[in-house]
């Protein structure tokens, strides 16, 4: 555990090309629909999804997470870098939520095996939220399979 985080791991097989896999999991369309688990309608901003943009992960009423795009490997390999939290679409600097969630991270790695690919995905949480993101993780990957295997 760093700071006051804890890691979950979660891993899903997909029969798809990581090309779809990679469009599945970032283009702004297909992102609102496996992320309809979390909040419906959650969607994200950034001005390149690239190395060292900046990225902002909402829902429509404008609560969300600050972040930078740590790591990209286009069809292999993102890693969000979280530094805060979003309130009324406002970045929340200083505030007691965003320490908390100060050097966060999101990183999703595919691997491929033949025809099958394996997404890992590895994110930090606090722990009041393990059991909640445990279970909205599972659900979202679910979607995102379906998605994938179209």
């Amino acid at each position: 555990m760093k700071n006051n985080l804890m890691e979950l791991h979660f891993e899903v097989t997909i029969q798809t090309t990581a090309a779809h896999l990679w469009d599945c999991l970032w283009l702004p369309e297909n992102y609102k629909l496996w992320t309809s688990k979390f909040c419906a309608g959650s969607y994200y901003e950034t001005s390149a999804f690239e190395t060292g943009s900046d990225i902002r992960f909402l829902t429509p009423n404008g609560q969300g997470m600050y972040s930078v795009i740590e790591a990209m490997e286009p069809y292999n390999l993102v890693v969000f870098k979280h530094l805060g939290e979003i309130t009324n679409f406002e970045n929340e600097v200083n505030s007691d939520g965003s320490q908390l969630w100060k050097d966060a991270r999101e990183r999703y790695e595919i691997t491929e095996n033949g025809k099958v690919l394996t997404l890992k995905v590895t994110v930090d949480t606090l722990e009041m939220y393990a059991n909640h993101m445990n279970r909205m993780f599972t659900e979202a990957l679910d979607v995102l399979k379906t998605l994938a295997e179209k």
